[in-house]
């Protein structure tokens, strides 16, 4: 039985998209009959060591100090765990990023002859665009990097990459699916600049002003929500949620999803969406233009309120392409379910 060791700097119940994934990711693998532990940062309240359900939690401690003695006792502490606990050392390292994760996960490879997989996310790939030299250097003995978008796999091309793999993201199949289409437009993520909720909401205050009145359900928490908020409380259309881990009765009920993010890896907001069979309206960046084949299971957009409001009008209220819509959402995401996805980590493994 091989040994999987996942370091990322965040684990549950600390939730975002590489969490998501990896929690995913672990618990599938364990039903195969692996042995995974994530070792992670420990954050106050939560355990030093527990299970997440059947995964192996290993936190460790960190100095409070500010970002820099973080990352740099995060580093130094978790080589210091895989040494102390050499006689459990991993086969196989799965380093969530570029950052502190791959670094550790190197200097383990050098010591246990493991092998290292560096789980690239999002648009951490863009520092390294205009240093290619500097991305040779620092990862020269990663055996495999595992990107999530054909935008991510062209960057890594740039970068002179060979070591490449691309593995989407997944998801899990649902089941008793709605065959109706809901009422309101779905925005569900991080409240953050990165996912464009400014454009978003400026949208919907130019279609208020059109009489146009299309509700709006934002799911959600974030450094901007106040501010946001505030800013936008005339928008009578609008209802925030607030962060919710419970986001299973929003996609049961959306008509539509909307991401109007400036950059996106592979979505976990719009695969869950397509795995409830709800037609997606996105920003044309990133792994957007992998996930949404336009007026098939959705729509894409430039990043321009203009261009916005004529796409949310266009399909809004054409209730036949909704559900055409729905029914291809449906039938394309089961290339994104867990069951499809795993075996192209195991076979990284091999």
């Amino acid at each position: 039985m091989k040994r999987i060791s996942i370091i990322m700097s965040s684990f549950y119940p600390k939730i975002g998209g590489s969490e998501k994934q990896l929690q995913l990711i672990s618990e599938k693998l364990i039903e195969k009959g692996y042995e995974v532990e994530v070792v992670t940062r420990k954050y106050t309240g939560l355990e030093k060591a527990e299970y997440v359900g059947n995964i192996k939690v290993r936190r460790i401690g960190i100095m409070k100090f500010n970002k820099g003695a973080e990352k740099i006792s995060f580093c130094i502490n978790s080589i210091l765990y895989y040494l102390i606990n050499f006689k459990s050392k991993p086969d196989i390292i799965i380093a969530s990023q570029t950052g502190i994760a791959a670094r550790v996960a190197i200097f383990i490879k050098g010591i246990f002859n493991c092998k290292v997989l560096v789980r690239i996310a999002g648009g951490e790939l863009k520092k390294f665009e205009s240093n290619k030299s500097k991305f040779s250097r620092k990862f020269k003995n990663v055996d495999k990097f595992i990107v999530l978008s054909e935008d991510m796999k062209k960057t890594m091309e740039n970068l002179n990459e060979k070591r490449v793999e691309k593995i989407t993201n997944a998801v899990v199949k649902q089941v008793n699916i709605d065959s109706n289409i809901g009422r309101y437009v779905l925005f569900c993520g991080r409240i953050e600049k990165v996912k464009g909720l400014d454009l978003l909401l400026e949208s919907w205050r130019q279609m208020q002003k059109a009489g146009v009145d299309i509700p709006l359900v934002i799911v959600g928490d974030g450094s901007l929500k106040k501010e946001l908020e505030d800013e936008y409380s005339d928008l009578r259309s609008v209802k925030w949620i607030g962060e919710d881990k419970n986001t299973s009765k929003y996609y049961k009920n959306a008509r539509l999803l909307i991401n109007t993010s400036e950059y996106e890896g592979i979505s976990n907001t719009i695969l869950e969406a397509q795995s409830y069979g709800i037609p997606v309206i996105a920003s044309n960046v990133g792994g957007n233009k992998d996930l949404i084949s336009n007026y098939k299971n959705g729509i894409l957009f430039e990043r321009d309120p203009n261009d916005v409001i004529n796409t949310i009008c266009e399909i809004y209220f054409n209730e036949k392409r909704i559900l055409d819509m729905k029914s291809n959402s449906l039938e394309y995401i089961k290339n994104h379910y867990i069951e499809n996805i795993i075996g192209k980590y195991i076979k990284q493994f091999n």
